[in-house]
């Protein structure tokens, strides 16, 4: 057979009748090998391991895989392993310790018990994906615990550390049933990880190490149904996911304050947050670190949800100027409001829950649509905020920057009386009150400095 010295890229995607790969020592320069879906898929050839300038290996939804040969821990150039749905797979090599350039790694949906003990000289690692299919999660975590504690030569029982693993930006965990105390305490020694996914596990609280995880952007845990309290969390976060979190009850943070236009917290359904913890937490002081937002933002060309959280007293926060029951509000605009220093317009509704037919689609993603009319003309287009499936009533901050209308809308000539018009795509809430507030250089500035002091 001939040497194919210049072939790259093998991709078999989807190939379900394919059962056994070929001698790689033909094709000497593979760079991409793809067999995600090849359910038939049995074993792969031990000369991968010739396979010097390999940096994707995709063996995804191989059905039929039990094991890989040692001669993959040769794979020197390897960044991206991806071995989620290979639902026979019961463990990896040891060798895979020699993947010196390993950066993603994705066990999900696979039958491994053990890790090898050369996972913790994967000194590149930045992803790593544990999600656990339903039938496992009683015993998955557990075991792999008890595999890296001994990789560790651990003489007590306690967690492994984190500590080997410094390059990790995205830890996913999501189904491994974690129950208090299963997340090691020295999650913090990560000091690369920025987002972290902690979805439908056992535990009641975090470690409160999480706070020192100094570039942490995004916490999932939605479906923590026994989660009873939040740690205080970095200053660094920016997104925080805690929907149907039931018996969540305190949140430790007095608030976060973030600087990213696609930054958010949703507190959806957690029907045990108090109404004192609702209004002070969530409602009041989301709602001033908006401003902040704002401030830091206001230059960008962006519109985008900042909070969304569940309240009993759905009132639009008092610093909103222009405030109305209803769907809509007029707004007679002061002169010359639209002078060079305006940045755009904070926006505020509060929905109510409403009975509705058991037909109508509730649990998917709906769309929040804001507009603004002045003359009778439609000032630009709609802006769509997607907004989770909600159970409860709620409050729903966001912000459009003026970069957001026409360039050629002329403000000047325009009336100064405005309309500003809401919906819902979801047909189980409605719109109760909304508030618009006009956003200026100077008063972000003179509350930053607030802020600051």
């Amino acid at each position: 057979m001939q040497v194919l010295e210049k072939l790259k890229v093998i991709n078999l995607n989807g190939s379900e009748l394919f059962m056994e790969t070929p001698n790689f020592i033909y094709v000497p320069n593979l760079e991409r090998l793809i067999f995600k879906g090849c359910k038939a898929l049995s074993q792969v050839h031990p000369s991968i391991g010739n396979l010097e300038r390999l940096c994707l290996l995709d063996l995804g939804e191989c059905e039929n895989l039990t094991g890989l040969p040692d001669s993959v821990g040769n794979l020197k150039s390897l960044k991206d392993l991806n071995l989620s749905g290979c639902s026979n797979l019961e463990e990896l090599p040891e060798s895979i310790g020699g993947l010196e350039c390993l950066e993603e790694l994705d066990i999900s949906e696979t039958v491994i018990t053990h890790l090898p003990s050369s996972l913790t000289s994967l000194k590149n690692l930045r992803k790593l994906r544990f999600h656990v299919s339903k039938g496992r999660q009683q015993n998955f975590w557990r075991t792999l615990m008890r595999t890296l504690r001994k990789a560790l030569n651990s003489r007590r029982p306690r967690l492994p550390s984190f500590s080997e693993l410094s390059s990790l930006t995205e830890l996913y965990m999501s189904g491994c049933n974690l129950l208090d105390g299963e997340i090691p305490s020295d999650i913090d020694c990560l000091p690369s990880l920025r987002s972290l996914n902690l979805t439908q596990n056992s535990f009641t609280t975090i470690t409160a190490s999480i706070e020192h995880i100094s570039d942490l952007q995004s916490l999932i845990i939605n479906r923590c149904k026994k989660l009873e309290v939040l740690p205080r969390l970095p200053e660094s976060t920016m997104v925080v996911a805690a929907e149907d979190c039931l018996r969540l009850e305190r949140i430790s943070n007095p608030f976060i304050i973030c600087t990213a236009p696609d930054s958010g917290f949703y507190f959806l359904n957690c029907s045990s947050l108090l109404p004192q913890d609702l209004d002070l937490t969530l409602q009041q002081k989301y709602s001033l670190s908006l401003l902040h937002y704002i401030f830091c933002c206001s230059t960008n060309s962006f519109w985008g949800t900042y909070v969304v959280s569940p309240c009993l007293q759905c009132e639009i926060p008092e610093w909103f100027g222009y405030q109305a029951v209803g769907p809509s509000l007029s707004i007679d605009m002061p002169p010359d409001w639209h002078y060079d220093s305006w940045r755009g317009f904070a926006i505020c509704e509060s929905f109510k829950r409403i009975n509705c037919s058991p037909c109508q689609d509730l649990e998917n993603d709906h769309f929040i649509f804001c507009g603004f009319h002045a003359d009778g003309n439609q000032l630009g287009t709609l802006f769509r905020f997607p907004i989770r499936f909600v159970n409860s009533s709620c409050l729903w901050l966001g912000y459009v920057s003026n970069t957001q209308f026409p360039c050629d809308t002329n403000w000047e000539t325009m009336s100064n009386h405005i309309v500003a018009s809401f919906t819902i795509t979801n047909p189980g809430l409605k719109v109760e009150k909304c508030g618009v507030h006009l956003v200026y250089e100077l008063s972000a500035i003179i509350f930053n400095d607030l802020l600051v002091r």
